[in-house]
C-alpha cells in the first residue's frame, strides 16, 4: 500500500517534520520533511539511498502504530 502525498503530509505534519499547508504537491518542504525524518528514525546511510516506495514501506511499518497510539491518546 502506498500512501498519496496528502497522506504523507498529514503524517508528517503530525510527527512535526511538516511545516506547510496540506497542498498535495510533493514540494521542497514536503522533501525536507522526509529527510528529517529519515535522518531522525532511520540509518542514514540506507535508508537516504532506498527508493521512495521503500522509504514508505519503513513509514507505514514504523509510524502507522506510533500515530495510532497518538490519536487514542488524544481521544
Amino acid at each position: 500500500m502506498l500512501l498519496n502525498i496528502k497522506t504523507r503530509q498529514l503524517y508528517l505534519k503530525e510527527l512535526g517534520f511538516y511545516k506547510g499547508e496540506i497542498d498535495e504537491i510533493e514540494g521542497k518542504l514536503t522533501k525536507q520533511a522526509y529527510l528529517k525524518l529519515q535522518l531522525k528514525y532511520f540509518n542514514k546511510r540506507i535508508i537516504i539511498s532506498l527508493p521512495i516506495k521503500q522509504v514508505e514501506k519503513h513509514f507505514l511499518i514504523y509510524f502507522i502504530p506510533l500515530l495510532d497510539k497518538i490519536i487514542k491518546q488524544i481521544n
